[in-house]
């Protein structure tokens, strides 16, 4: 090559073009670890410093972290979540310099980007901060990386060794001690047990550290003395025989948690003898897993419990919820005589949902005349579970019913859009297998999104598995033993503080915000954890797989 500088510049021109391509990901390939505040891998980083149009951006986001509008505070944290990388830094210089309420809304942002950098800024605050919220966020954080690193085993030593009015600090390290089962399970475990071992534990961190419990196996249950069954640890045997309904409350969700089988009977004793409502209802959920062979046992019960007038009408719902998992024949009468009860048209909507997917020459018929139900909840569960139905001819009844009921006219509006979006998914469903037929492929579907007709979220359920659900159960605890769970759901057409007058039901703006601003690191907890719940899937004890089977032999 020679020295012209057309051919120096063709040289530094492929130089950079080959720097380019090094930074880029591999299709496919995994990204490598990268040191703390190295640029990310996912896409290529050129710059450390954004552009003037990208740092304004961040700026006015930072600054709705003030604003007394929780929609725009979340508003705030969704565009920094959107600028990604470079939004970190002047993050952290928030964490470093802000105010409360400035620093937990940092926080949140970076638990949300995971970005490492954070890892170092969140152990000090977690551990050092003397505030009341920050060191909150900062542990969370700290759990929804799952960090592991020994500076932050010891900032969580710190954290619960401190004998100042620190308590959600404690609580929320020990539900970020329960997200590191897989990689530090003996140290993890061993702090827990020993919060649960104090002679004058706080209730809510004593509940949080019974609730995290349920993801270490073998320290919420152990083999029974002759090696058939699992039985309760000692720890969770001690609170459930508590006086006080909130360690009970913990430890059934904790057993319910760990997935183990064996349990049933202490889930059955729990929902027949405690006189805690939720205890109750998370008990009936654990006895109503599937399982490869239906359990009479259990079907019977959740007939029972669905036509008893005792049972709260939650327990009800509950019961043809995982009636519905289960398809057992044996429930389609009970489900059938509560379809048609004049009692609760909520728990008459969910017989009807479950009723959806029975094969019984019987649910066709009913779902017909449910279309045609004085109550706009019944008759949208009768449209949501015409699609369940496996018959093609009893499609075709469906397809022709909602067409009548729409052309008759649908008054409700929720019940209107879900006949429409029951009367596609029909359409899809029936040529699906006419493709199938004429040996075509069929493509996997998304399950159809349904709106819901009542304050219960009948429907929703549906899109969740008994795992799911358990993990729901696991994340409202979340909530209670962090004290937001009780706090008015911010919604953005519902913002006390968007528009003066009494029309909020809440007084008006005014009022809400003199009453409620001490409550505003509160409210921004609850919207994250609302939006992005605490412990996922991931978090099982057992991965993705299926828990073990009951040891059969004495260890």
């Amino acid at each position: 090559m020679s020295g012209r500088p057309t051919d120096r510049r063709r040289a530094a021109g492929l130089l950079l073009l080959g720097a380019l391509l090094a930074a880029a990901p591999s299709p496919g390939g995994a990204d490598p670890a990268r040191a703390e505040g190295e640029p990310p891998r996912d896409r290529p980083v050129f710059f450390r410093d954004p552009d003037p149009a990208t740092a304004r951006a961040i700026e006015k986001a930072l600054g709705r972290f003030g604003d007394p509008s929780p929609n725009n505070r979340e508003a705030g944290r969704d565009a920094l979540h959107a600028i990604g990388w470079w939004s970190v830094e002047p993050l952290l210089r928030t964490v470093e310099r802000g105010s409360g309420q400035f620093r937990s809304n940092a926080l949140l942002v970076l638990g949300r980007l995971a970005d490492p950098r954070a890892l170092p800024a969140a152990r000090s605050v977690a551990a050092e901060d003397d505030t009341e919220w920050p060191p909150v966020f900062a542990s969370l954080l700290l759990g929804r990386m799952r960090d592991a690193d020994d500076r932050t085993l010891r900032a969580f030593r710190d954290s619960l060794a401190s004998r100042g009015g620190d308590e959600k600090r404690k609580v929320a390290v020990v539900l970020a001690l329960g997200k590191l089962h897989r990689r530090r399970a003996e140290e993890a475990g061993a702090m827990l047990a020993q919060v649960l071992a104090a002679p004058t534990p706080s209730p809510s961190v004593h509940n949080a550290a019974l609730l995290s419990l349920g993801f270490f196996r073998s320290r919420v249950a152990e083999p029974s003395g002759d090696g058939s069954s699992w039985v309760p640890s000692a720890t969770i045997r001690e609170a459930l025989a508590s006086s006080r309904a909130g360690p009970r409350l913990s430890a059934v969700v904790a057993l319910a948690v760990s997935r183990l089988d064996g349990l049933d009977g202490v889930f059955l004793d729990a929902f027949e003898r405690d006189d805690d409502r939720e205890v109750r209802r998370v008990a009936l959920l654990a006895l109503g897993k599937p399982r490869a062979e239906p359990d009479d046992r259990v079907t019977d019960l959740l007939t029972s419990v669905l036509g008893s007038v005792r049972a709260t009408g939650e327990e009800r719902r509950t019961a043809a919820y995982l009636l519905t998992l289960r398809k057992d024949a044996r429930s389609v009468d009970a489900l059938i005589r509560a379809a048609s009860s004049p009692g609760s048209s909520e728990v008459a909507a969910a017989a009807v949902v479950a009723l959806g997917g029975m094969d019984d020459r019987r649910v066709a018929g009913l779902l017909v005349g449910k279309l045609s139900h004085p109550v706009a909840t019944v008759r949208a569960a009768a449209a949501v579970a015409s699609v369940e139905l496996r018959e093609t001819a009893d499609l075709l009844l469906l397809r022709e019913a909602l067409q009548r009921r729409l052309q008759q006219g649908e008054t409700n509006t929720v019940a209107k859009f879900d006949m429409t979006c029951a009367l596609d998914e029909i359409g899809l469903i029936l040529r699906d297998r006419d493709d199938a037929k004429e040996g075509r492929p069929v493509r996997e579907r998304p399950a159809p999104e349904w709106l819901e007709a009542s304050s219960a979220d009948l429907f929703f359920r549906l899109r969740r598995t008994h795992r799911q659900a358990i993990l729901d159960e696991a994340n409202l605890r979340v909530q209670q033993v962090l004290g937001v769970d009780s706090l008015f759901p911010y919604r953005p057409g519902a913002d006390p503080f968007a528009g003066g007058g009494g029309e909020d039901g809440l007084g008006g703006a005014t009022r809400f915000r003199r009453e409620h601003s001490v409550y505003l690191e509160q409210y921004d907890l609850r919207t994250e954890l609302d939006r992005r719940p605490f412990f996922t899937m991931e978090d099982f004890s057992d991965g993705a797989g299926e828990p073990p089977a009951v040891p059969r032999e004495k260890r």
